[in-house]
């Protein structure tokens, strides 16, 4: 399995080692096609799980929609990520991840709605909309464990979704399973797992129901 391709795409040679030497044909050469960034969307959009609704899905098309937290405007910094082997929100750590060259966040996905990119519930709070779109996710990687299985805004969310009087929306760019203290007080909650280039997109396209959340959850 690792000798056959090596042979089969002339990488035995003197000037591509497969590892470290094959740095150019790994990351800087662009194989991005306009199908590969199709199925991307679909992958994402299918592995997007609904997790609760209780009535505000899909988002109504005369609703004004607000987004709220800066996970659902979280940067993919690839020079960071390609130094430290960390992940992030739409990818993870290791040897075995995938780093994409842009990645389209939900708050980018959803257009130029109104907002409040930090995790500031007196902020949030005060947007004049009709629902809040909140997100919250979790990093992971080989060689160490999680240290919580909260998520890193699960503080912000529980009190944004427990204060608020609109129907809050939350997002959870999970890792894999993830323990919600906010679930009883959101009104909806879809989870992806490392969306990876198509996030915004495919979160967004379920929101507002173009895409059934079909996915099946591989956790408990």
């Amino acid at each position: 399995n690792i000798l056959t391709p090596i042979v089969e795409l002339n990488l035995d040679n003197d000037t591509c080692v497969p590892g470290p030497d094959c740095a150019y044909y790994l990351y800087e050469v662009n194989a991005t096609s306009d199908a590969h960034a199709a199925l991307a969307l679909d992958i994402a959009q299918d592995a997007t799980l609904l997790v609760k609704n209780d009535g505000v899905l899909p988002l109504k098309k005369d609703k004004v929609v607000g987004v709220a937290g800066a996970a659902c405007d979280a940067q993919n910094n690839v020079s960071e990520l390609m130094a430290s082997g960390d992940g992030n929100y739409y990818v993870i750590g290791g040897s075995g991840r995938v780093v994409p060259a842009g990645v389209g966040s939900v708050y980018q996905g959803l257009g130029d709605v109104p907002h409040s990119l930090s995790d500031d519930v007196d902020a949030a709070l005060a947007l004049d909309v009709d629902v809040l779109v909140a997100c919250g996710g979790a990093t992971s990687s080989e060689g160490s464990d999680r240290p919580t299985l909260l998520l890193d805004q699960d503080e912000f969310l529980y009190e944004l979704a427990t204060r608020s009087e609109i129907p809050v929306v939350v997002v959870a760019l999970a890792p894999g399973p993830a323990v919600m203290s906010f679930a009883p007080f959101a009104s909806a909650i879809v989870a992806l797992f490392f969306g990876g280039a198509s996030t915004g997109s495919a979160i967004a396209n379920v929101l507002r129901g173009a895409v059934s959340p079909s996915a099946k959850s591989p956790v408990t």
